[in-house]
């Protein structure tokens, strides 16, 4: 074995001196790994979050798209699920659940069980079941629900009633009583 003497160490074996210094080296390289790996698998988790809450279950099927190049106006009804990414105008109906996706701006009155926001809506949004409104989501109206998720990011203006949805009527009936002429709103048994 060699010894080599450095200036105010004292006697060294240099091969204890190489081994320390390589199991030094490997387990700041693990750290990093393990760093690495924890963020990455933090990352993936975050995206598979994103995309189950925007797009729903992963058993949910969704019947029609609206994509990012379209614009329609009118009455929209359907069953199933529904995605917008592109401009909507009018008022939409259904039984199902309604997909507002990042970039799209819907300008209606909402009647559906429920609805995720993630782009722009101006309009009521009457929802039998719930509301979510995801970041960057914009929602300028009032909400008719059971359950509402607000997302932090999230602008909201309006107002939100949880309670007794029983005893009010539909934003459709409403909307239908406004186009008639009538100012008074009539509560409607069902």
């Amino acid at each position: 074995m060699r010894y080599v003497i450095q200036k105010g160490v004292g006697i060294v074996n240099p091969v204890k001196s190489l081994y320390g210094t390589l199991v030094r080296l490997r387990r700041i390289s693990n750290g990093v790994k393990k760093l690495k790996a924890i963020g990455f698998e933090r990352r993936k988790r975050m995206l598979n979050r994103q995309k189950s809450s925007v797009v729903g279950p992963p058993n949910a099927k969704i019947h029609t798209i609206l994509g990012r190049e379209s614009e329609f106006e009118g009455k929209l009804s359907f069953e199933g699920t529904v995605r917008i990414d592109g401009k909507f105008a009018g008022e939409i109906f259904t039984k199902g659940k309604l997909v507002i996706g990042e970039g799209a701006v819907v300008s209606a009155e909402i009647e559906v069980d429920s609805v995720i926001i993630s782009g722009e809506v101006k309009g009521n949004i009457n929802a039998k079941s719930r509301v979510e409104i995801h970041s960057p989501g914009k929602l300028r109206g009032n909400v008719q629900t059971p359950i509402l998720i607000i997302e932090e990011g999230v602008i909201f203006e309006g107002n939100c009633q949880m309670e007794k949805l029983k005893e009010t009527p539909p934003l459709s009936l409403l909307v239908k009583e406004e186009a008639n002429g009538e100012k008074e709103s009539r509560k409607v048994d069902g």
